[in-house]
């Protein structure tokens, strides 16, 4: 067995250091590897779920311009009132059901405040 060199305390705790330092750094391109990698996973469902809302919000317009039409088919007795009439019907219904999904919306947050203060010591 061929003998050793002792090494002196403050080149073993550089070596320590170095060690401590490179393994720090593997570790972070590694998370930063992975990161990515999630990422580039991530991207094709996201960008076809925001593709399916931009078609929803156009077939919402769709239908509402579809539902106007048809009004004003049904109204068309009187012109000045059947523009307004169309318009305002559907307009008029989202917007209710815009208040009511807020109205629920409120009632949950409320209902979740509640829990957490109960919860509280």
């Amino acid at each position: 067995m061929p003998l050793q060199s002792q090494r002196s305390v403050s080149e073993v705790l550089q070596d320590i250091v170095a060690n401590l330092q490179e393994i720090t750094r593997s570790e972070l391109r590694l998370a930063t590897t992975e990161i990515k990698e999630e990422a580039a996973r991530t991207v094709k469902p996201v960008v076809t779920f925001g593709t399916g809302i931009v078609f929803a919000i156009y077939a919402l317009g769709f239908l509402l311009l579809a539902s106007v039409y048809a009004l004003s088919t049904i109204v068309g007795a009187r012109p000045v009132l059947s523009a307004w009439c169309t318009v305002i019907v559907p307009v008029k219904s989202r917007m209710c059901a815009q208040d009511l999904e807020t109205t629920a919306d409120e009632k949950r947050y409320e209902e979740k405040i509640e829990e957490m203060r109960r919860a509280e010591p």
